[in-house]
């Protein structure tokens, strides 16, 4: 995906996740309970996207460095598939921003991916997950 196309709604998203705190029943947390994962995998990706599937068409992963280092090694493993295909088949797009903490990641539902709309799609807590890499 071409990351300049979507730099608007990057920029936007990270303003909304600073005014709108994720609601404890959105985080997911990689932790000992995670089934024996020891980084961001596809798996939280699904459990992040059954939270907030009912409040958009499409989503926004956008990620710190530590969990955009791990979404990419999905490629690696042939238990996982392919990254892109993931990705598309879920309608997500994978952003990386450098302002967010490595730990962390957000998964955006919208109903739109176009840059010139998406400012007046109304976002509130129910559209947002969080996942918190410890």
């Amino acid at each position: 995906m071409d990351n300049l196309k979507y730099e608007d709604i990057r920029k936007y998203l990270l303003e909304i996740i600073k005014l709108i705190p994720t609601k404890t029943e959105n985080v997911v947390l990689l932790d000992e309970k995670s089934g024996g994962y020891v980084r961001f995998c596809y798996p939280h990706l699904l459990d992040m996207l059954e939270l907030i599937k009912p409040y958009g068409n499409y989503f926004v992963l956008l990620s710190g460095s530590q969990v955009d280092f791990d979404v990419s090694l999905w490629d690696a493993s042939d238990r996982f598939g392919n990254l892109t295909n993931l990705l598309n088949e879920n309608h997500i797009i994978k952003l990386y921003d450098s302002s967010l903490a490595t730990h962390e990641g957000y998964l955006i539902a919208l109903e739109t991916l176009d840059s010139d709309v998406v400012h007046n799609f109304k976002i509130t807590a129910d559209n947002i997950t969080q996942f918190i890499r410890k």
